[in-house]
C-alpha cells in the first residue's frame, strides 16, 4: 500500500489529526489550560466518530454460486455493494 492509497483510505483520521494538531501547537503558545479540555473532547470525539460511522463486517458471499443460492432461498435478499473506500 502506497502512502496515497493509506492516506486516501484514512483521510478521516488524517486530517482530523492534522487539525488536532495545529490546535494544540496555537494552544501551546497561549498556554491556555482550560482549553486543553476543549482539545481533549474533540479528540474523543473525532476517535468516536470514527469507530462509530464505520460500517460491519455483515454477510459476505464467497463465490457466485453462495450468492444465488441466498437469493433463490424464498426469503427476501438485499444485495449491497459497499466499500469503506
Amino acid at each position: 500500500m502506497s502512502i496515497a492509497q493509506f492516506l486516501n483510505q484514512h483521510s478521516y483520521l488524517a486530517v482530523g489529526s492534522v487539525i488536532l494538531l495545529i490546535l494544540a501547537a496555537f494552544l501551546l503558545v497561549r498556554r491556555a489550560r482550560r482549553a486543553w479540555l476543549i482539545w481533549g473532547a474533540l479528540a474523543v470525539v473525532m476517535v468516536a466518530g470514527w469507530l462509530v460511522l464505520r460500517t460491519g463486517t455483515g454477510a459476505r458471499l464467497d463465490s457466485a454460486v453462495a450468492m444465488e443460492a441466498t437469493i433463490a432461498s424464498g426469503r427476501p435478499t438485499l444485495v449491497e455493494f459497499y466499500s469503506d473506500y
